[in-house]
């Protein structure tokens, strides 16, 4: 993905996310978050990706306060700028397989 193309994205899921009450309520408190939780939550949504190329998988992480971190994961929608579905979980670690996946990266975006 082109530089610019991301750095539209990444402040367009920023917006939406800042924005959405749904996300930032119930939020889970997790002490170590594994990748198994975020896969197993994409697959439960395949068919969302399925319908429309438009729609993106993504995960966004930030930092809240030391050691706390919120990792919010979703399904947006490019064309409308719009979430779709989403969940956040407040962490203090994760596991290895998500570190390199995050690994200096603040969003990754699948298609």
């Amino acid at each position: 993905m082109p530089v610019f193309e991301y750095a539209i994205l990444l402040a367009a899921i920023t917006a939406v996310v800042t924005l959405s009450a749904v996300i930032s309520t119930n939020i889970p408190n997790i002490g170590m978050l594994s990748s198994k939780m975020v896969t197993d939550w994409f697959k439960k949504r395949k068919d969302i990706m399925k319908n429309n190329k438009s729609n993106i998988a993504f995960i966004l992480n930030q930092k809240i306060d030391d050691p706390q971190h919120k990792l919010i994961q979703g399904i947006f929608n490019q064309e409308t700028n719009s979430m779709l579905d989403a969940i956040s979980y407040s962490y203090i670690s994760m596991d290895f397989e998500l570190l390199e996946i995050l690994e200096n990266n603040e969003l990754v975006v699948y298609q």
